[in-house]
C-alpha cells in the first residue's frame, strides 16, 4: 500500500555496509518529493536522523554534493543513494530510471567512498564521504525515517538487504 512500511530498531549498522534491493518504480517523483526504498539512521520513525538512504529525491530541499561536486540539485529521474557525515553526499546515476521494469540497486560505503550500482554495473561514486556520522540503530523499508516528509516508496521492492560487508 501507499502508506505501508517496515521498521526495526535496536540494530547495529556498521560504518562499512552494503544495502540494496530489486526495485520496480511505479513513477519517478515530482519536484520536491522523495521516494525511499531503504533508510537507516537513528531515532524513531517520524523523527529526524537519516544517515543512509537508497531511493530517489526530486529537487528536494536544496543543493548537495552529488558525485563529488558540491551545490548540485538531485535529479529525481536518476537512481540515487545518499549518506551523511557532516552533510549529505549523493551518488547519482547518469542513466534515467526505467519505470515499470525491475532493476537491482546496491549502495555501498567504505573507506573508498559511496558507490551506487545498478544492475551489477557501477553507476556513480562520491569520494567525499568514507564513513557515517554516527552508528545507525534503525532501519526502515518502504518510507523515510524522517517525519518531515514520509517519502513512502512508490513501486515494488524485493530482496531488500543490509549487510556489514561490501558486496
Amino acid at each position: 500500500g501507499a502508506t505501508q512500511y517496515l521498521s526495526h530498531t535496536s540494530i547495529s549498522v556498521p560504518t562499512t555496509y552494503s544495502m540494496g534491493a530489486w526495485t520496480n518504480y511505479t513513477t519517478t517523483p515530482t519536484s520536491g518529493t522523495k521516494k525511499e526504498v531503504v533508510d537507516i539512521g537513528t531515532g524513531a520513525v517520524g523523527g529526524n536522523g537519516q544517515y543512509a538512504i537508497l531511493g530517489i529525491f526530486a529537487n528536494y530541499g536544496g543543493t548537495y554534493n552529488i558525485n563529488g561536486t558540491a551545490g548540485q540539485t538531485p535529479d529525481g529521474s536518476k537512481y540515487q543513494c545518499w549518506a551523511y557525515s557532516t552533510a549529505f553526499y549523493v551518488a547519482q546515476s547518469s542513466a534515467a530510471i526505467t519505470a515499470s521494469q525491475w532493476h537491482h540497486q546496491v549502495c555501498t560505503l567504505d573507506s573508498t567512498g559511496l558507490k551506487l550500482y545498478v544492475d551489477g554495473q557501477l553507476a556513480a561514486t562520491n569520494t567525499g564521504i568514507t564513513a557515517l556520522a554516527t552508528t545507525p540503530t534503525t532501519v526502515v523499508i518502504g518510507r523515510s525515517l524522517s517525519g518531515v516528509t514520509p517519502g513512502y516508496w512508490d513501486g515494488k521492492a524485493d530482496e531488500v538487504f543490509l549487510d556489514a560487508t561490501i558486496l
